[in-house]
């Protein structure tokens, strides 16, 4: 069910109300709630990790060892429950063996929690990868489902990030005959941006909350007054509100605290005055203006500081900023039915609140003198940093959010740098990518031009290993743009050699060609060696793209003598692999065995060790299989294969069972390249 709704349409209090429902009938359910933060866009699968957060109770002070601890149990909870009931009912059927450690593994991947040690990379795409994500999390669900039905209740999706709402769609994709009930919260604008969102769902229930007919304003009111409201009272109401629920109660709240809504000594309700002539504003936020207005002085102050933290805050800030009495003060706010207490915090030494009403949240905030309110992000941001999570994207991520806010723009930059550098360590590319944008466009508005242009290549070389090259090809167009009158050749050479790259995966070949041969003459007139190598391997990676492969083996194996003068192990193993995997593609079979020969030597003494030795083995091993008949050869691919699949290599794996599958086929085994096929193809999706 997706609800749709403006703010104050009831949206949140529907869903509390539909979670009470199920509790006091004593349903058992498997219940996922979670809320897309003010920030949740921003992160790449923000909303995701939220969902895992909630479940399994993690908080900013645990290391990531106990996290994942808790992903891994938390995924393996239900597999022994649903292994056994999958034998006694036909209703569900879980796929054939869900290994609790892959998913788990998955799962933490993408929201930077190492399951047991996972985190090898993959270079498969975006979509491949939401795929393989989307199916661990169904393997996850179905276990679930065979139980007791499950849940979930997402609040906030207008706010999501794109990753997560892809990754719903695509979970749900497979759940349709499943017990797994969805409910989605959202502002209308969430089918502006994403009209198609869960189109195409058999059972979808796509409901818009309108506002409130005269009648049902009338039984709120009554309801709000715990009696029956003064005769015209809800009719006069329902006319200034329009019949939005949340005006209705704040103009009840506003008129139960003013002077002419009296109730007598019986309990009945008396207007003083005419009905008609409502003394209380009828917009919404003019109606929370008041009604801050109302509160004590320290009450109000408290309330508006906590909402330049957010729509979600926490005590200890508060005191940080130097508010006494806060405990006490927030309690008398909740009282008031302005905010409440959160069951969990994500810091484990101070409690959660969140405001009522988003609405609230932003005229209180809006009360503030800017200066004010700068002086108070910049406290947020040091009280966080003294929380820890200096090793966690997102932990910083809100630092920098909060710094840019206050005025500290340099080192939201050194911040949000910091987030890239750990999204790559981890291999969240979307993450890292993410936070690298951010602070190029900062760095770009503070005319800060070292970083600028250092954030803009790495923005180009993420936006790459993502797979998403427009992203990298806007960013570095406008760097060169600025640099055309500044004569900075290295520079301008470095980001035309990635912008070449990024339009190899976007399929403009000669474009990618053209500019990648310029960065490659001005590395030459600069007679630099690392920048000349550097460009040739964009040459050479430009080339491959095009399926240009022999012209692609050679231009590596220029790069490897570059990388030999350079006295670079690394590089050196990695070329002479490119060219091995070149000339494979190029049908070169005996240059391509003996560069993959070679690479297996290089190999042992270079970073990348393991991708190198087996990738070359591999290219060994299918030449020697397939164009040479030697068992042995097929043998160790067979190897290759079950080596990507026990380490989760999602690349080497699709590359290991396409050059076996060419064995199979080449030796008229039908029924196991039927089988090897399907494999291929569950892996790739």
């Amino acid at each position: 069910v997706l609800l749709l709704g403006g703010a104050g349409a009831g949206k949140t209090r529907m869903a509390h109300e539909f979670a009470a429902a199920l509790e006091e009938h004593g349903e058992r359910v498997s219940y996922f709630p979670a809320q897309a933060g003010e920030l949740a866009s921003e992160t790449p699968y923000g909303l995701l990790a939220e969902i895992i957060r909630v479940k399994t109770e993690s908080t900013r002070a645990m290391t990531l060892e106990e996290a994942g601890s808790r992903l891994l149990e938390l995924v393996r909870w239900p597999f022994t429950i649903a292994t056994q009931a999958s034998t006694t009912t036909g209703s569900l059927a879980l796929r054939k063996g869900p290994d609790p450690s892959e998913i788990a593994g998955a799962i933490g991947a993408a929201i930077g929690v190492p399951v047991g040690g996972d985190g090898a990379p993959s270079s498969a795409g975006p979509r491949a990868q939401k795929e393989k994500l989307a199916g661990a999390l169904r393997d996850y669900l179905e276990a679930l489902a065979v139980r007791e039905p499950v849940v979930l209740i997402l609040d906030d999706l207008h706010r999501a990030d794109e990753e997560s709402l892809d990754l719903l769609e695509l979970t749900m994709r497979g759940l349709e005959d499943d017990p797994v009930f969805l409910l989605g919260l959202a502002r209308p604008e969430l089918l502006e941006d994403r009209p198609s969102l869960l189109g195409g769902f058999e059972h979808l229930t796509q409901l818009q909350l309108r506002n409130l007919s005269a009648s049902a304003v009338a039984t709120l009111v009554n309801a709000l007054l715990e009696g029956p409201a003064p005769a015209g009272l809800a009719k006069a109401i329902h006319k200034r509100s329009g019949g939005n629920p949340h005006v209705v109660e704040e103009m009840v709240h506003a008129l139960k605290d003013g002077d002419r809504l009296k109730q007598t000594e019986d309990g009945q309700w008396v207007f003083l005055g005419d009905v008609a002539d409502l003394d209380v504003p009828g917009r919404a936020e003019a109606l929370l203006q008041a009604r801050l207005d109302q509160l004590r002085g320290p009450e109000r102050e408290i309330l508006r500081a906590a909402a330049v933290i957010g729509p979600i805050f926490w005590e200890d800030v508060l005191a940080h900023l130097g508010v006494e009495g806060v405990e006490s003060k927030l309690e008398s706010l909740a009282q008031a039915g302005l905010i409440h207490l959160r069951p969990l915090s994500r810091f484990p030494t101070t409690r959660q609140w969140a405001f009522k009403s988003g609405l609230m949240c932003d005229v209180a905030r809006g009360n503030l003198p800017a200066r004010d309110r700068r002086q108070i992000h910049l406290s947020v941001a040091d009280w966080l940093a003294r929380q820890g999570g200096r090793d966690d994207p997102d932990t910083l991520s809100t630092r920098a959010h909060h710094l840019v806010l206050g005025g500290d723009r340099p080192e939201a930059i050194r911040l949000l740098t910091s987030a890239g550098e750990i999204g790559e360590r981890q291999h969240r590319w979307q993450v890292a990518l993410a936070s690298y944008e951010r602070a190029q466009s900062l760095a770009e508005a503070e005319s800060d031009r070292e970083n600028t242009f250092a954030l803009a290549a790495n923005v180009g070389r993420l936006a790459v290993r993502a797979h998403t090259p427009t992203r990298g090809i806007a960013v570095l167009e406008r760097s060169l743009d600025q640099l055309e009158d500044e004569g900075d050749e290295k520079t301008q050479a470095n980001l035309l050699q990635l912008l070449g790259r990024a339009l190899a995966v976007q399929g403009e070949s000669s474009r990618a060609r053209e500019v990648t041969e310029k960065a490659l003459a001005v590395a030459e007139h600069l007679d630099d060696l690392r920048l000349r190598f550097e460009a040739g391997k964009a040459l050479g990676f430009v080339l491959y793209y095009a399926d240009e492969f022999s012209d692609a083996a050679k231009a590596f194996e220029q790069c490897l003598q570059m990388a030999r003068e350079l006295e670079d192990r690394d590089e050196v193993a990695l070329n002479v692999y490119n060219v091995a995997d070149s000339s494979l593609q190029a049908g070169e079979w005996e240059r391509a065995l003996t560069f993959a020969e070679k690479a297996l030597k290089a190999s042992a003494s270079a970073e990348s060790a393991t991708f190198i030795e087996h990738s070359a083995r591999g290219i060994s091993a299918f030449v020697r299989a397939r164009y040479k008949g030697d068992a042995g050869g097929k043998a160790e691919l067979e190897q290759w294969v079950a080596f990507a699949d026990e380490n989760g290599f999602v690349s080497q794996g699709l590359d290991a069972r396409q050059y076996l599958l060419e064995v199979l086929e080449h030796e008229g085994d039908v029924d196991g390249a039927i089988a090897l096929a399907k494999s291929y193809i569950c892996l790739l999706y």
